[in-house]
């Protein structure tokens, strides 16, 4: 085995399953030595690091793994209800037809950009999580040769780290639906003293 696909250890615990939902996993872990053998964490990692935290201990497996179901569940639902409190954006996706023609060679700086649906996870596939406001990054320029591209979500204002190949395009807003246009000015009116300052 090797030492990419080995699992994680921690504390003598050993990683056994994960379920990934919301941006972070869920895991289930055992160390046969310890006084409670099973414990379920949240896992949240980037490319720096990974951190387990927020540990339930139990004595057997079943109540362990019944609270990994439940917590998976529980945030499961929260982003349901995110969902359907805007149905309109969760029932359809944005594409190429809602970008401005030829903007894949755009600088995206400063540019309101959707991404590629393939690129999101599962749980956030929906046009209500393609929208971001690109504000910097190597991955901006179409002849650089860095790749990053860092936006704003514009849900929770955010900031993130993508790949310029994530990218479907600038975002042509006379071509965006009224809730995404709605959206976006909501987005700069709590922008507007930063934009001032750019």
């Amino acid at each position: 085995m090797s030492e990419q696909n080995k699992p994680d250890v921690v504390q003598g615990y050993k990683v056994l399953q994960s379920i990934s939902i919301g941006g972070k996993s869920y895991v289930i872990a055992e160390n046969p030595k310890a006084v409670q053998p099973w414990v379920t964490w949240v896992c949240r990692e980037n490319r720096l690091f990974k951190s387990y935290d927020h540990g339930h201990y139990f004595s057997d497996y079943l109540p362990a793994m019944i609270d990994l179901t439940e917590r998976v569940r529980e945030d499961a639902q929260i982003m349901l209800d995110i969902q359907e409190s805007n149905k309109e954006a969760s029932a359809m996706l944005l594409s190429e037809e809602h970008c401005i023609s030829g903007s894949r060679d755009m600088n995206y700086k400063d540019q309101y950009i959707i991404m590629n649906p393939d690129s999101l996870l599962p749980e956030y596939r929906n046009a209500d999580n393609q929208l971001y406001l690109a504000v910097g990054g190597f991955g901006c320029s179409p002849t650089a040769s860095g790749r990053a591209v860092y936006c704003k979500n514009l849900i929770d204002g955010e900031e993130e780290r993508w790949d310029r190949a994530n990218v479907l395009g600038v975002a042509d807003r006379s071509k965006l639906p009224e809730w995404a246009q709605n959206r976006i000015k909501a987005f700069e009116q709590l922008e507007m003293p930063l934009a001032r300052d750019r």
